[in-house]
């Protein structure tokens, strides 16, 4: 075991890899993932500046005033309002579900994920953070299964949607949606968006370059 290591680290000293174990991809990026509330429910949004910015999905904020946004600063709190704060939202894409917020007056310094300017593969080791089933920042991992171009779905409002997404194995669930797809950098490559309710294995995320996209629009 000793020898493995050494020449993991031989490695990646000669090649300039960098090696991000699970628990640093976690430690990295907790506090830039928000919980998104409101009225009728709740998601899972990703701090990009640290002006306030928050992507997330639209099917998270869609329908669902007075919207707030939960940062994580390591409990105890003695009021949970203290840690949360109202938001703006400043644009959105209901066809792609992609959604832009502004927090409102922060009162603390923010921490931000990186967008990575590398498109995954097949196969890539990927890490999720967010709130399933009201488990507040709850960590998963798994792999990418396919890279689908123009996929299209609709949820019960009936709007059609198409992008391309990443169908991954890292299991993911209702309060997951608008939470990040990490790569092993800790760097963002999607959106967690939905998932086959049939089966565990169906997992799809908004990929990079649809991001990419909408934030530069």
């Amino acid at each position: 075991m000793q020898y493995l290591t050494k020449m993991v680290l031989t490695l990646s000293l000669f090649f300039g890899i960098h090696f991000v174990y699970a628990n640093e991809i976690y430690d990295k990026n907790e506090r830039g993932v928000v919980l998104i509330m409101g009225d009728n429910g709740f998601g899972s949004g990703v701090i990009l500046s640290q002006k306030g910015y928050v992507l997330t999905n639209s099917h998270v904020i869609s329908d669902n005033p007075n919207l707030k946004v939960l940062l994580n600063y390591n409990y105890p709190l003695d009021n949970i309002e203290d840690y949360s704060h109202d938001v703006i939202i400043l644009k959105q894409d209901q066809s792609k579900d992609l959604a832009l917020l502004k927090i409102k007056n922060p009162k603390t310094l923010l921490h931000t994920v990186k967008v990575s300017k590398k498109i995954p593969n097949i196969g890539d080791k990927v890490h999720a953070i967010g709130h399933p089933q009201s488990a507040i920042w709850t960590y998963t991992v798994g792999y990418i299964s396919q890279i689908r171009e123009d996929f299209e779905w609709t949820y019960e409002d009936g709007i059609e949607r198409i992008a391309n997404v990443y169908q991954t194995q890292t299991p993911i669930d209702e309060g997951n949606s608008g939470g990040p797809l990490l790569n092993s950098y800790g760097n963002l490559i999607g959106i967690n968006t939905f998932k086959n309710e049939e089966t565990s294995f169906h997992n799809f995320s908004l990929s990079v370059d649809e991001i990419i996209s909408f934030l530069s629009k």
